[in-house]
């Protein structure tokens, strides 16, 4: 009798059943892929993959424009704060007094 791991290498094996019967039992399909059907499932992998590294390079991509927004806007609002420091200098001590109660008022509100 042959070893179970050879049947795959024969085509036609009988098998006795208990009752004295004969039953041939065919070999089984084992399909070997053909080059172009392995390159197209690496293809396919490859192409998950790239998609992947796609998107989390465009989520990188929105991320840093996010940042850099921001980054402008503070930069904004520190230009709009200098610019408003170097007015407070130039004024006169009149002028200094009614802008430091506007500013006052501002924050109470």
């Amino acid at each position: 009798m042959n070893h179970p791991t050879n049947l795959h290498r024969l085509t036609n094996v009988v098998h006795h059943s208990p009752l004295g019967l004969e039953t041939p039992t065919e070999k089984p399909n084992y399909h070997k892929k053909s080059r172009y059907e392995n390159i197209e499932s690496s293809n396919s992998i490859g192409t998950n993959y790239k998609t992947k590294v796609l998107e989390n390079i465009f989520v990188d991509i929105e991320i840093i424009a996010t940042n850099f927004e921001k980054k402008s806007n503070l930069m904004e609002e520190k230009i709009k704060t200098k610019k408003e420091d170097l007015f407070f200098y130039i004024m006169l001590l009149e002028e200094h007094q009614s802008w430091i109660n506007l500013k006052l008022k501002r924050l109470i509100l």
